[in-house]
């Protein structure tokens, strides 16, 4: 494969440039943009990958805590990954860069996808977890407890970290907890 590079910024460090960029993209795969990347990620790690001097993919990982068996985890929510063009690596490319990164900062991943592609993540080395989105609940401040509006067809990828969160949560019945909406 050619040369390609990745880089990485946080969400205070994006361009207007790279934030434009990612909403067309989003509008352009899935019809509309649902991510607010200049206001609410500041504190995201975001990944681009470079071919020629133009990004061909990007995805990010934006800071989450979850709640446990009564344990908090500070984890990382994989998201928004989007090859520019399909079939030419990028993606897998992306995915490598993003699971280094995990590995690196002993950090959990935890992203959603449907079915029909968790295949792709699973040749990434991620581990897929079938309707992993089931067990997870929404709460927030005046916000009642709401089961995650996903099918059962949304499958977890993960990237199991130090804190070990994929594992004990994969190993139990138990509810996770989370203040934000899926990610």
């Amino acid at each position: 494969m050619e040369e390609l590079k990745i880089e990485i910024k946080t969400g205070k460090e994006l361009t207007e440039d790279y934030i434009k960029l990612m909403e067309n993209a989003r509008v352009d795969e899935y019809g509309s943009n649902t991510k607010d990347f200049r206001n609410k990620e500041k504190d995201s790690v975001f990944f681009f990958v470079n071919r020629l001097g133009k990004i061909v993919s990007f995805g990010m990982l934006k800071p989450v805590k979850v709640e446990f068996n009564g344990e908090i985890f500070d984890i990382l929510g994989i998201s928004s990954m989007l090859s520019l063009k399909k079939g030419k690596g990028y993606g897998l490319v992306l995915a490598e860069a993003m699971i280094e990164y995990l590995e690196k900062s002993g950090k959990t991943g935890l992203g959603f996808c449907e079915k029909k592609v968790s295949g792709f993540y699973d040749k990434c080395g991620f581990e897929i977890i079938e309707s992993f989105a089931l067990r997870f609940r929404q709460r927030g401040a005046g916000a009642k407890e709401k089961q995650a509006e996903h099918e059962e067809s949304w499958y977890g990828v993960c990237f199991n970290g130090k804190d070990n969160f994929i594992r004990k949560a994969a190993g139990s019945e138990g509810i996770v907890y989370m203040d934000v909406p899926f990610w």
